[in-house]
C-alpha cells in the first residue's frame, strides 16, 4: 500500500475509533488498593531496532501476578528491550493476543485464532503507545499518545496494529473489557516518563483522595428507557450530577455498570471520564462547576431472565496513583 494512503487510513482510524476513545506508581493505603486485588496475566514482545519498527519476537512464557508485579516486570523489561503486553484477566486472552502480535503485518487467517461470526463479533478495547530505542542500546523508552481507549472487533485491532507499526506506534491489547484497558494505560503510564522513585506530587495525591471520599455521596439514577429498546435488549438511562470540586482536574475515572439478572451478572458496560487538565479526549468534568452526565446503556435480553439490579464499580487514577472505589448497588424498582 502506498505510504501516503497508509498515512491517510491511519489518521482516519484514529479519528473514527480513538475519538469514539513516565511516572512511578504509588498506590494509596487510605482506600482499597486496586493493585493486588486480582490475578492478572501478561507476556512480552520485542521490536526490531531499525528506522521502521516491527515485531521481532513474541515471548511464549505467560506470567501472572498482581498489577503491581506487572508494572515492575514492565519497568525492568524495557531496560532489556522487552515490552510486556497486558495485564489480562485470563490465560486464554493472553494466548489470543500472542497470536495477533506474532502474525502482525501478515494477511489472511491466523492459525489457532478463535474466529468470530459476522454480526457476533466481540468488542475489544486497545490503545496506542510510541516506543523509542535508546541510542546504541537495547533499552526502550515509551512516549504516551494522548487519546481515549479505542474499541472495536478483533479485526479492527489487527488493522490498528498493522497500520500503527508503519508509523512507529504500537497498539496494546486487545482487552476483553474496557476497564482493563484503562488499568493497562495506567500501568504503561508509569513507565512513560522518568521521575525520581517515590517522588509523588502531594497536592495531586490529596485531591485524588478527596475525590475518593466523595464517591459515595454522588446521587445516581438508573431508569428503564423503553423508547431505545429493541427485541434483543433492555435500555436504561443512567444519570448523575457531579458537584463542583468533586472531580480532581488531573484525574481519570472509569465506571463499570454490571447488570444483575435473576441468578447471574452479565453485560458489563464501562465508560471513562476525565478532569479538565487531562488530554485523553474522554468526557470532561470540570472541577470548577457542577456537571450532569446522562447516558443510555443497552443490556442483553435472556429468555426467562429479568434485570434485578445494577452494581457500579469504579476506580480513579492520575499519573501516579490508582484508587479502587467502594462498589454501589441499585435495585430495579
Amino acid at each position: 500500500m502506498d505510504k501516503i494512503l497508509k498515512f491517510f487510513i491511519h489518521q482516519l482510524i484514529i479519528i473514527l475509533v480513538l475519538s469514539n476513545v513516565s511516572l512511578q506508581a504509588q498506590i494509596s493505603d487510605d482506600n482499597k488498593s486496586i493493585v493486588g486485588s486480582n490475578v492478572y496475566y501478561w507476556f512480552y514482545i520485542k521490536l526490531n531496532k531499525s528506522s521502521h519498527i516491527s515485531i521481532k519476537q513474541v515471548g511464549k512464557e505467560i506470567k501472572s501476578g498482581s498489577l503491581n508485579e506487572f508494572i515492575e516486570d514492565h519497568r525492568q523489561g524495557l531496560k532489556y528491550g522487552k515490552i510486556f503486553i497486558g495485564p489480562f484477566y485470563q490465560e486464554s486472552q493472553v494466548q489470543q493476543s500472542q497470536l495477533l502480535y506474532k502474525y502482525a503485518g501478515k494477511k489472511g487467517r491466523i492459525p489457532g485464532l478463535a474466529l468470530e461470526s459476522e454480526g457476533e463479533e466481540t468488542e475489544y478495547s486497545f490503545f496506542y503507545i510510541k516506543p523509542f530505542f535508546v541510542d546504541n542500546d537495547q533499552e526502550i523508552i515509551l512516549e504516551r499518545i494522548p487519546s481515549r481507549v479505542a474499541s472495536g472487533t478483533q479485526s479492527d485491532f489487527r488493522e490498528m496494529l498493522d497500520i500503527g507499526l508503519d508509523f512507529e506506534q504500537l497498539a496494546v491489547g486487545p482487552f476483553f473489557r474496557h476497564e482493563l484497558a484503562e488499568k493497562s494505560k495506567f500501568a504503561f503510564g508509569n513507565i512513560v516518563e522518568s521521575i525520581p522513585e517515590n517522588e509523588i506530587d502531594s497536592l495531586k495525591s490529596k485531591k485524588l483522595k478527596r475525590m475518593a471520599k466523595k464517591w459515595r455521596s454522588l446521587k445516581f439514577k438508573i431508569v428503564r428507557h423503553p423508547d431505545s429498546e429493541d427485541p434483543s435488549n433492555f435500555a436504561y438511562r443512567f444519570s448523575t450530577r457531579f458537584p463542583r470540586k468533586y472531580f480532581a482536574s488531573n484525574a481519570i475515572q472509569t465506571i463499570t455498570i454490571n447488570a444483575n439478572y435473576n441468578d447471574f451478572n452479565s453485560a458489563q458496560q464501562s465508560f471513562t471520564l476525565q478532569g479538565d487538565q487531562v488530554i485523553d479526549n474522554n468526557y470532561v468534568v470540570s472541577s470548577q462547576m457542577s456537571r450532569v452526565y446522562i447516558r443510555i446503556f443497552h443490556f442483553d435480553r435472556y429468555e426467562g431472565a429479568k434485570i434485578r439490579g445494577f452494581l457500579l464499580e469504579s476506580f480513579i487514577y492520575n499519573d501516579a496513583e490508582m484508587i479502587e472505589l467502594e462498589p454501589i448497588y441499585f435495585k430495579v424498582k
